[in-house]
């Protein structure tokens, strides 16, 4: 495997709830319709449905991660499926871009699977093939960090749309590591960074 360096480019972009965005800004019936950049109406609407000190926050996480791993490999991976009542499913569906992540081997012994956990929660599990790319950077490379890069299902409990980045090197022992499929790391592949169904397409790896 070639030993390719990532640096991210992570541009954090969210849009709140579709509903709440096109009820915000519908004009009214004696206002003339403003005519407004899709940036502006994201960085309005990320503010009025987190919060000034949150947005700060998430976007000064994504920079600590960007430092962090910016010699790290990565890849990403796909949420297969989701909590669907609870806690778990409360904190799985306000997950925002940058929010860590623990994985651990999944407790099925019928089938491949590996268990997302948000702090103590289980919020997810991967199955099959993602469950196996996700065990080949576990078992064969030194897993540096897994976080959120990706939620289109912010605040929809009727359906899971969350992709996982992890960050990995090689193991110190000197073992050849398990090969993972180059398609798995793309250095161009664009990935979308979404919250309520509006998405925004970034460019996560670059070169």
């Amino acid at each position: 495997m070639n030993h390719t360096y990532f640096l991210i480019a992570l541009i954090v972009a969210i849009f709140a709830y579709c509903a709440l965005v096109a009820r915000r800004r519908r004009p009214s019936p004696a206002e003339p319709a403003e005519d407004s950049a899709p940036s502006d109406t994201l960085n309005e609407t990320t503010r009025e449905t987190l919060g000034e000190r949150a947005c700060i926050y998430m976007t000064e996480n994504v920079a600590a991660i960007m430092r962090r791993h910016s010699q790290d490999k990565c890849v990403a991976i796909p949420l297969t499926s989701g909590a669907t009542a609870g806690a778990a499913a409360d904190i799985l569906h306000h997950l925002l871009p940058g929010d860590p992540l623990e994985l651990r081997p999944g407790s099925d012994e019928d089938i491949c699977s590996v268990d997302v956990f948000s702090g103590q929660h289980c919020v997810g599990s991967l199955y099959l093939g993602d469950a196996e790319e996700a065990m080949a950077v576990i078992t064969g490379f030194d897993l540096k960090g897994a976080y959120v890069c990706e939620q289109n299902s912010y605040d929809y409990y009727d359906r899971v749309s969350l992709r996982i980045i992890l960050f990995y090197g090689d193991k110190e022992t000197g073992e050849c590591p398990e090969t993972i499929d180059d398609t798995l790391i793309n250095a161009d592949t664009p990935y979308k960074v979404t919250l309520g169904g509006n998405p925004v397409t970034v460019t996560l790896f670059q070169n």
